[in-house]
């Protein structure tokens, strides 16, 4: 009986604990206050970035997972996403470079990872990334296929949309 007992207590302790659940840094953005707006041309949704949101994200640990309330997922669509935060890459690691004037090494570039699900669909698989000051995702939902990021290059100000890729 003790030895279930401690079987189930050792169980329990490697249950993950309860994530925290963070707004989103990105969602659509409205049109008078009232309806997303559709970006032009073709299926395109506009979104705006919240700076705080997108820092708060930035700062979840490894191998922590965090709840994302109401984030986009498809056209005119919200809902939470399950995520776990993961690396690519150890935390010295160099980027080696050669070329006519020798070998350098480069530091690789600081982006933070997650990976995970729609809240309530298990088979769907989402991946997002912020490179800098922005946010790149990839959601495959029962909805579709979609990629959230920049709508184009990434100096300046940088429009975010959502952009459905079936």
């Amino acid at each position: 009986m003790r030895a279930l007992a401690g079987a189930i207590a050792l169980a329990l302790l490697a249950l993950p604990m309860a994530a925290a659940t963070l707004s989103s840094p990105v969602r659509f953005r409205p049109a008078g206050g009232v309806t997303p707006l559709r970006a032009e041309p073709g299926g395109d949704w506009t979104l705006e970035l919240d700076p705080g949101a997108l820092g708060a994200l930035r700062s979840v640990p490894v191998r922590e997972s965090v709840r994302i309330a109401r984030f986009p997922f498809a056209p005119g669509a919200t809902a939470d996403l399950v995520l776990e935060r993961f690396e690519v890459a150890a935390p010295d690691a160099r980027i080696l470079v050669r070329g006519k004037s020798g070998e350098s090494s480069l530091p690789f570039p600081s982006v933070v990872h997650f990976q995970g699900r729609l809240d309530g669909e298990p088979d769907s698989r989402v991946y997002l990334g912020i490179p800098g000051p922005f946010v790149v995702g990839v959601l495959r939902t029962s909805a579709g296929v979609v990629y959230v990021g920049p709508e184009g290059p990434v100096e300046g100000p940088v429009q975010h949309v959502l952009r459905p890729s079936d």
